[in-house]
């Protein structure tokens, strides 16, 4: 570049000297008679023109002997931009690429200015689902993937459904008039929960009831009145049998055939049940005897010749002269809309004058709203737009609020023996309270009266969609009233009855805050705690416990510290 910058600039001065503004004279002999004949210009070897740089070229004069040149500097060719883009920095799934037009001249390949251009990025390539954590019929799992393209690290999960109960259920035992039955029952096999409870049914007892008498027919027996166990079918009064009739024989009369009907032959039936003895036959219909009138056409009127039968006045036509037909004149209909009236088509005869259809007044049919809901979850707000089906004019766009915020009554019971049911509170984004049995239903688990954990499903309905799952829990109190009366190497350890408890666990330790010590379980209220050191201060606790609704034992919280010096 240095050199082609001092070639260039030796040129230029080369040029002033001699007044040229673009050429100058290699060599200072002229041709004789002081004229030359140059060829073409080209270019220097080494200095030829680029896209970006200036060259350098050159003409002989083309005369014998002369030899005479001249020099003149060629601008810089400027770029030849091409019309394919080409791909600068490739794209991948985690940035943006960008394109180019390059410029085609040999050896260039310069970017165009203004023509750069972004490449989107490219979609992730994910692999397989793998389960993170696995799905219970009482806890949803999770599964995820994982892009697979070099040097990402973007992953996306999603939840795995709950899994169905397995539900083992013991058959039903009907109940009879004399043994007791039972309903069916049915239970998870997994998680324990019951679905359906067991209900002995108590043998109902016969009910006897009266079996109406029954007529005789033609070809069957009947019978007397009797009694007998509508359940089981036991007879207390036996029925008699009533022979059957026989049948009765009635004549069918024969019917005479006309010009329009057919007759019948005389036949006979059972009058009692109706069956046939001697079926009727059908007697052919009698010919017509026609009339002849003329009848001048019109508009609306055939022309012809009118042959009517005198018997039935069956009629045919010959010769026909069809009727000129109407010359309709049509007033053109105006069309309903949404919010304005039409008029439908009115037409007349021109030749008779006949109106053949008055216009009549179409009423507008008003929009025809119709609503389309998205519902609300408990991530999502949802909607509903209320558009005309007709002409499309959108009434309203109303938003559904999405749900917010679930707040149990009460989480936490103690057992009294009475069943619970804590209410629940949904509210939305906007703090609006949502309905019971409009947005959601609630599936609270069966018993309830129990001590344990029990749980509410909830499923959204309506302008809603989703579910959840809450719970609460029934637990013991802790013991009460609790007396320590010491003795000599003994102490006599009282306390009040615990609503539920099943049993009583008595601590005893030397210190207060030590560590206490299991004394033994009593389904009592009073424990004689012995071999005790006279003169000693020991310390006591009782716990209550029973079986909770899972079939647990579980202990309520530690009674009261009480204290006794041992005499």
């Amino acid at each position: 570049m240095k050199k082609r910058i001092a070639v260039l600039t030796a040129l230029v001065l080369l040029l002033l000297c001699f007044g040229a503004f673009f050429a100058f004279a290699e060599e200072a002999v002229p041709c004789p008679d002081g004229k030359h004949t140059f060829g073409p210009w080209t270019d220097v070897p080494g200095l030829e023109a680029t896209c970006t740089d200036r060259g350098k070229q050159v003409r002989t004069c083309t005369v014998p002997n002369c030899g005479y040149k001249e020099y003149q500097v060629r601008n810089a060719l400027g770029h030849l931009a091409g019309t394919t883009y080409v791909v600068d920095v490739p794209a991948t799934c985690m940035k943006q690429g960008s394109q180019s037009y390059h410029c085609t001249r040999e050896g260039c390949n310069a970017i165009i200015e203004g023509t750069s251009k972004p490449i989107e990025k490219l979609p992730h390539n994910f692999g397989d689902w793998t389960v993170q954590t696995p799905a219970t019929c009482a806890v949803k799992g999770v599964e995820v993937r994982k892009c697979k393209n070099a040097g990402c690290t973007e992953t996306e999960s999603r939840e795995i459904p709950l899994l169905s109960h397995q539900i083992k259920e013991e058959p039903a035992i009907s109940v009879t008039c004399t043994t007791d039955g039972r309903t069916k029952s049915s239970k998870c096999i997994i998680c324990g929960k019951s679905f359906e409870d067991a209900v002995v049914i108590k043998a109902t007892g016969h009910d006897f009831v009266e079996e109406p008498y029954l007529e005789p027919t033609c070809t069957e027996n009947g019978h007397t009145a009797g009694t007998k166990c509508s359940k089981c079918g036991l007879v207390s009064e036996p029925t008699t049998v009533i022979p059957k009739l026989g049948h009765k024989t009635v004549t069918d009369p024969a019917v005479p055939a006309t010009c329009t009907s057919a007759g019948k032959t005389e036949g006979s039936h059972c009058e009692r049940c109706g069956k046939v003895f001697f079926a009727q036959a059908d007697v052919p219909m009698l010919k017509h005897k026609y009339a002849e009138t003329i009848v001048e056409r019109t508009c609306t009127v055939d022309g012809c010749h009118l042959f009517t039968c005198i018997y039935c006045g069956d009629t045919y036509q010959e010769d026909i002269d069809y009727a000129l037909g109407h010359k309709v004149v049509v007033e053109k209909a105006k069309e309903e809309t949404c919010t304005t009236d039409g008029l439908s088509v009115r037409t007349y005869c021109a030749v008779c004058g006949e109106i053949l259809e008055e216009s009549q007044v179409i009423p507008a049919f008003g929009h025809q709203w119709v609503s389309k809901t998205t519902p609300a979850t408990r991530k999502a707000d949802g909607k509903i737009v209320t558009t005309c089906s007709v002409c499309g004019k959108q009434q309203s766009d109303q938003r559904i609020a999405k749900i917010a915020t679930i707040t149990l009554s009460q989480n936490k019971y103690y057992y009294d023996g009475t069943k619970k049911t804590p209410t629940i509170v949904i509210k939305d984004a906007d703090g609006k309270k949502l309905t019971y049995k409009k947005d959601y239903k609630l599936n609270y688990d069966s018993g309830r009266k129990r001590v344990g954990t029990y749980y509410i499903t909830i499923t959204f309905i309506g302008n809603y969609k989703g579910s959840k799952t809450v719970r609460f829990h029934i637990l013991l109190r802790k013991t009460v009233g609790v007396k320590v009366t010491p003795g000599k190497g003994f102490a006599k350890v009282t306390w009040s009855k615990t609503p539920g408890a099943k049993s009583y666990v008595v601590y005893r330790c030397e210190t207060k805050n030590g560590k206490y010590k299991k004394v033994g379980t009593t389904s009592k209220t009073e424990m004689n705690v012995k071999n005790l050191e006279s003169g000693k201060t020991y310390y006591f606790i009782v716990r209550a416990q029973t079986v909770d609704s899972a079939g647990k034992t579980v202990k309520a919280a530690n009674s009261p510290i009480r204290k006794a010096t041992i005499k």
